[in-house]
């Protein structure tokens, strides 16, 4: 007997996470725009290697909340597929297919940025004369490569799952008794995954997400051994800033982990059909969409020029924002 779905809960959830999400646009585009503001105009000391990744960081993080607005990307359980509703789709008439491949290289390229960042950081505290500098310097250069044309390329991986439509839709046809209404609609893309080429995907997908976790976590176990292996050669101001700051590196990767990399393992989880909970998948999009923010917010929290500045525009105080910066390094 064909399995039956509740179609019209799952668009109700749908439709109040796009509420929501709405208003999350507008709270938190302020954010992004001050955290750009400060990484141009607050940085004069920031060497320009440092400053670009920031900066791009901080742009894709605000271009990814304002795609998910502009494509609506949907997800009806248990049928793996996407449902693009957006402005994107209804001016443009952009493949749906296309446009979930160009937000998962936002966030491809956005995760490589932070990791630029964590090894620009670690670039900064090793002195020169640090024993295996080259090896460590030339290792790092190496992986910061490879993951920045690992996270562009990946994302042709999606089109393992790209199938005829007519036949994978017949397939859930037969399958369900009852589909979503927009299910024969040109914009709702869908695999049936049979093919080997989906397992393929999920396997490869996978690899790449704990890549990404493993080199983030090895970059910052170094960087902290080696701020304790010289700490005697530093000043406190200087030793508290690397401290501040690799703690600041550390929450925007714990942050990465919970609103990104979750929510996308959930919806891998869901195309395996561990779950059949709308309401997680909803949950999953929405830390995606706060993600970020998040991250942007840490960073001017953690940031003693960008914190300061911020603190004497609110109290409305004229200031001197000093800062004690050297090659990168500000006091936390």
């Amino acid at each position: 007997m064909a399995a039956v779905y509740d179609y019209d809960a799952q668009d109700r959830i749908i439709s109040t996470f796009y509420e929501i999400s709405y208003w999350i646009l507008i709270v938190t585009l302020p954010i992004h725009f001050y955290g750009l503001y400060c990484v141009f105009f607050q940085s004069p000391h920031f060497h320009r290697s440092f400053i670009y990744p920031l900066g791009l960081h901080v742009f894709l993080s605000a271009l990814e909340e304002v795609v998910n607005i502009v494509v609506r990307p949907v997800v009806y359980i248990p049928i793996i597929g996407i449902f693009a509703d957006g402005i994107i789709t209804h001016i443009f008439k952009i493949n749906a297919f296309l446009q979930m491949i160009f937000i998962v290289l936002l966030v491809q390229i956005n995760t490589s940025a932070l990791i630029h960042i964590s090894f620009y950081r670690l670039k900064v505290i090793m002195p020169i004369t640090f024993p295996f500098y080259n090896l460590i310097y030339k290792c790092g250069l190496s992986f910061l490569i490879l993951i920045y044309v690992t996270s562009i390329f990946s994302v042709f991986g999606f089109y393992l799952l790209y199938e005829d439509q007519f036949e994978a839709k017949m397939f859930y046809q037969q399958k369900f008794s009852t589909l979503p209404k927009c299910f024969w609609q040109s914009n709702f893309v869908v695999s049936s995954g049979r093919s080997e080429h989906f397992q393929t995907f999920m396997s490869v997908g996978s690899l790449f997400l704990v890549f990404h976790v493993v080199l983030s976590g090895v970059i910052l176990s170094v960087a902290h051994y080696i701020l304790h292996r010289t700490k005697s050669r530093m000043s406190e101001k200087v030793l508290a800033a690397q401290r501040s700051y690799l703690n600041m590196l550390l929450i925007r990767i714990l942050t990465l982990l919970i609103l990104d990399i979750v929510p996308y393992t959930i919806f891998a989880l869901a195309m395996k059909h561990v779950f059949e909970d709308s309401f997680i998948i909803m949950l999953a999009f929405f830390l995606s969409s706060i993600y970020g923010a998040a991250s942007t917010l840490t960073l001017i929290l953690f940031t003693r020029p960008y914190r300061n500045f911020l603190v004497h525009k609110i109290i409305r105080k004229p200031s001197k924002v000093t800062t004690i910066i050297k090659d990168g390094i500000d006091q936390g």
